[in-house]
């Protein structure tokens, strides 16, 4: 399903250039780095060799509200963190409260989240 949206946001992006970039960010590797801010991992992410965008071009995006994240599988970070990734979303979202954002998870898994 996630990729399906991707292709519909990209083909919005591609008609209007206000339109924030569809980007999806797996969320397992954000899980590897220790309650980082979603913004500075967006932006190493951007620059990593996936996307391999340079830094001042991948900050200025993320900084723009250019890039319209798509955060891919909360039911894979490991358990013990899913609460620390949930509640990094949920900053994130505190302080782009206009900008879309896309999660996705297996509902249950989601719904086991004790926040």
């Amino acid at each position: 399903m996630l990729l399906t949206l991707l292709e519909d946001l990209l083909d919005n992006a591609a008609h209007d250039r206000t339109y924030p970039i569809p980007v999806v960010f797996p969320l397992s590797s954000w899980a590897s780095d220790r309650d980082r801010r979603l913004e500075e991992w967006f932006v190493d992410e951007l620059c990593g060799p996936l996307y391999g965008l340079p830094r001042d071009l991948a900050e200025q995006w993320v900084t723009d509200e250019r890039v319209l994240p798509l955060l891919d599988g909360l039911d894979e970070v490991a358990l013990g963190r899913r609460p620390a990734c949930a509640r990094a979303i949920d900053a994130f979202h505190a302080t782009h409260r206009l900008l879309p954002l896309v999660v996705s998870s297996r509902a249950a898994d989601y719904e086991a989240l004790d926040l």
